[in-house]
């Protein structure tokens, strides 16, 4: 990893579940944080769900490749975050949950600690206005699940993309924020 990665050790005291909002600027800090999350998650032995573009997951993929094992590998589980969450800017809430438990039901069944980290940012050329409902609501619901599974999730949004009226309803729904470089108990 080229930059310093956001210190994720505090993250041992999230213990009944954290939702992380990560807003982010630098791209390759981006990369080298996801990397650390997941290599802390695997050091503890959960398994994470890792909801990436294709290019990113590839980029992730082959810098934890250079560190791990292929068994720790098998830890890693991935899905493409547009055919994850839709490309429509609907976030329907049922269809998402649906496709978590297609890809980290064997994982939930054996009671094993989950991880999520997503780039949530999939609404394609649809305006801001139009999918910042939905996107509100669907947090919403995400933070009662993450708690229900006691699990921690970081939900990535890329800062520039998004406007400041947005990032802070989106703070409003998160326990924890994350930039490149800090990591906090939201004050929101």
């Amino acid at each position: 990893m080229n930059k310093q990665a956001v210190p994720l050790n505090s993250l041992t005291g999230v213990t009944d579940g954290g939702h992380i909002i990560y807003l982010f600027e630098d791209f390759d800090r981006y990369v080298d944080n996801a990397v650390s999350y997941i290599l802390t998650g695997i050091d503890q032995g959960h398994h994470i769900l890792l909801i990436e573009e294709a290019d990113t997951y590839l980029d992730i993929y082959n810098k934890l490749n250079d560190v791990i094992s292929g068994d720790q590998l098998q830890y890693l589980h991935y899905a493409n975050n547009v055919d994850y969450y839709g490309s429509r800017g609907d976030f329907s809430f049922q269809h998402i949950l649906t496709h978590f438990h297609q890809v980290m039901g064997m994982v939930q069944e054996n009671n094993m600690s989950i991880r999520t980290w997503a780039n949530v940012m999939t609404w394609g050329e649809h305006s801001e206005d139009k999918i910042q409902g939905n996107l509100i609501n669907y947090e919403r619901q995400t933070c009662g699940v993450v708690r229900e599974y006691g699990m921690v999730s970081v939900c990535a949004y890329n800062a520039s993309a998004i406007s400041s009226s947005l990032q802070l309803k989106m703070m409003r729904e998160h326990e924890y924020i994350m930039t490149d470089v800090e990591f906090v108990k939201s004050p929101l």
